[in-house]
């Protein structure tokens, strides 16, 4: 049991195994019967949602063409209905692109309705290994499973079709197997490598963790995924890395504004200098580097590598509002807190809440995603993280040295 959460002496398990399956099945049900109820209309937007760009690179990739060819990829999903004058190409990089293949076998619709459903059955095992990491007797299960089925990310994921929620088991997995199947919590990193720019500063420390604790099989696994998923996507597209390079160089992400920190801090300083989104990041890998040498002699997953995770997303150089689920695990781990039967009342964890609910609503009501609308949601997310870690520290059910702090 995570020492964040160390249960009291003498008291008796509650009832959560009987409700938290309950929750579930309740979640399961309403986002069936809102598919349901909105089938046509699923099926005409499907190719204007975000899955359209994993149905056109598995497209391209089971007819061995260029996944990045800017003209070829547009026809395609124009093809399908797409509305937009520009294509919509997928930025995951070469080693895990051939996981999108199986889409290129689908129908946009079905490409669309697929990664709902598996997002909807991984939310459910995600939010069961939230549980047991940070959950405990004196906690209801079922408030918790709630905080984190109404989590914004996770309603903006299902409503656009990403897959930022199959990141976020490929996390969980990790923290579950490091330990005792290190060849699979190696293997689980994948995943949220699908999307690298996000754990830049999260790998870099687990780097370090692996080399100083020499935890080999780990790093083996992740390799050996990586070179099998790597070697599949060659076998499709030979020209695999030519055409991704050439797209790197063509496209100009970081000209258009992005509602992330670093986004917000370039276009208040000066919005013509690109560098400057990657400033956080600088500052991000150095904080990383001094936390994991204070706390590499007690160093626990589940509490310092939460901070890290935390850190190291608010600190990418871009992200958008369905990227944030990966944060699931820091809102699950203050959910946790405030919601126990014997909590202290707290303003601020109430002011937390009704901005999380805004959020939530924002999404709820079709609020563009890419807007600045939501540039202060990672600042709700962290507030979550400090609130809950300083209130376990004065329960003393957490050590000081897992508080976040700066050098």
């Amino acid at each position: 049991m995570n020492k964040l959460v160390q249960q009291r002496p003498g008291l008796s398990e509650p009832k959560w195994r009987r409700l938290a399956p309950h929750v579930s099945v309740l979640f399961v049900a309403l986002l069936l019967g809102w598919m349901g109820s909105h089938l046509q209309l699923a099926r005409f937007n499907a190719a204007n949602r975000d899955s359209i760009q994993f149905w056109a690179t598995g497209r391209c990739l089971v007819d061995h063409r260029n996944v990045f060819d800017l003209q070829d990829v547009l026809k395609l999903q124009q093809s399908q209905g797409y509305q937009e004058g520009r294509a919509y190409l997928s930025r995951i990089p070469p080693w895990t692109i051939s996981a999108m293949t199986p889409f290129g076998l689908m129908s946009p619709y079905w490409t669309w309705f697929f990664i709902v459903t598996l997002s909807a059955v991984t939310l459910i095992v995600s939010t069961r290994l939230c549980w047991h990491f940070f959950g405990d007797s004196q906690t209801r299960a079922g408030d918790c499973y709630l905080a984190s089925y109404l989590f914004a990310p996770v309603l903006a994921c299902f409503k656009t079709g990403q897959i930022g929620i199959f990141l976020l088991l490929g996390l969980l997995l990790f923290l579950r197997w490091q330990k005792k199947r290190p060849f699979l919590a190696g293997a689980a990193l994948w995943l949220p490598f699908v999307k690298p720019h996000l754990f830049t500063v999260f790998g870099l420390v687990c780097l370090l963790w692996i080399f100083a604790e020499r935890r080999w099989r780990i790093f083996v696994g992740f390799a050996t995924t990586v070179t099998v998923s790597l070697g599949a996507a060659l076998a499709l597209d030979h020209n695999l890395f030519t055409h991704y390079l050439a797209n790197v160089r063509g496209q100009a992400i970081l000209d258009e504004f992005i509602p992330s920190l670093a986004g917000v801090f370039r276009l208040l300083v000066a919005p013509q200098l690109i560098y400057l989104q990657f400033i956080p990041l600088l500052a991000g890998l150095v904080w990383g580097i001094w936390y994991w040498r204070k706390h590499r002699t007690d160093w626990v997953w589940t509490e310092h590598g939460i901070t890290l995770l935390l850190v190291s997303f608010l600190v990418s150089p871009y992200y958008f509002l369905p990227d944030e689920v990966v944060l699931l695990p820091v809102v699950f781990q203050a959910t946790v807190i405030f919601f126990r039967k014997s909590k202290t009342e707290s303003p601020t964890a109430y002011i937390l809440s009704a901005l999380s609910c805004v959020l939530l609503v924002m999404v709820v009501v079709n609020v563009p995603l890419p807007s600045g609308a939501y540039a202060w949601s990672g600042i709700v997310w962290a507030s979550w993280h400090l609130l809950g870690r300083r209130a376990a520290s004065r329960a003393e059910v957490l050590p000081e040295s897992a508080v976040l702090s700066v050098p």
